[in-house]
């Protein structure tokens, strides 16, 4: 039976962190799935996670022969999923957190009680607090992606998504930025489907932001401003010409 789930990650200076996330992936309560994961580094020993997957053919292990970024690392899982003609659903996890042991089954009873829907979202839930990183001040469980998550920022966080890659599996992250601006992704999807379902339960666990590290540097402001201009043109590029979509650049050129 093909898997009716992939989980795509790549891994950066993460030989040991990567090992965790694996082996969220390998005890799901829900076998059905596959993974594919990009190894996005050349310095870093990877060979415990070579000789944890080499004999699992769940896992295709893709290995970059240089640093392209995370962004155009994702889009070579995207390309190989197109290459396989895969019809199911894909779910994002990065190689420094970990999914919840239930995910995948909670995502296959979600999409079953939303059979017209496509677009699935989860929390992105502290190891340590217990608190979502997923912030719903909607009230509501159909989110609008743009509304709530660009505009009045009533959606906030970081979350765990689970798509149909039959109905966006065209759709690739931003390479005009190595890494994150995972948002102009998702406006692309939001065209084709402009709200998901959000339920309030735990997808992917995470022990937090590393000081310095990416994520913290936008939280600081310090590397979002600075992608504007590459961002711009990729909007051109995709044809975003939503409102919204330029309200929110403009409000990412603040001091």
């Amino acid at each position: 039976m093909k898997a009716n789930f992939t989980v795509i990650m790549t891994t950066y200076k993460r030989p040991t962190a990567v090992l965790r996330a694996v082996d969220s992936i390998i005890t799901q309560s829900k076998k059905d799935w596959q993974a594919i994961i990009v190894i996005d580094d050349t310095e870093s020993d990877y060979r415990d996670l070579v000789a944890l997957v080499t004999n699992d053919n769940r896992f295709v292990l893709i290995k970059n022969d240089k640093n392209h970024g995370k962004n155009a690392s994702v889009n070579k899982a995207l390309n190989f999923l197109r290459s396989e003609s895969f019809s199911g659903y894909i779910v994002f996890l990065d190689d420094d957190d970990w999914l919840e042991r239930d995910c995948l089954k909670n995502f296959s009873k979600i999409i079953a009680t939303y059979t017209k829907h496509d677009w699935f979202v989860t929390n992105r839930t502290d190891t340590t607090s217990h608190q979502s990183f997923t912030k719903n001040k909607t009230g509501r469980e159909h989110i609008n992606y743009y509304w709530d998550c660009l505009l009045t920022k009533r959606f906030t966080g970081d979350a765990t998504h689970c798509l149909n890659f039959s109905k966006m599996g065209w759709v690739d992250f931003p390479t005009s930025v190595k890494n994150a601006e995972e948002w102009l992704y998702f406006s692309n999807i939001a065209t084709i489907l402009n709200h998901f379902i959000y339920k309030d339960i735990a997808g992917t666990i995470s022990s937090g932001y590393s000081p310095e590290g990416l994520t913290d540097n936008y939280h600081k402001h310090k590397e979002s401003r600075k992608n504007v201009l590459p961002l711009i043109h990729e909007t051109f590029r995709r044809r975003l010409f939503n409102p919204i979509i330029w309200l929110y650049l403009i409000y990412r050129l603040r001091p």
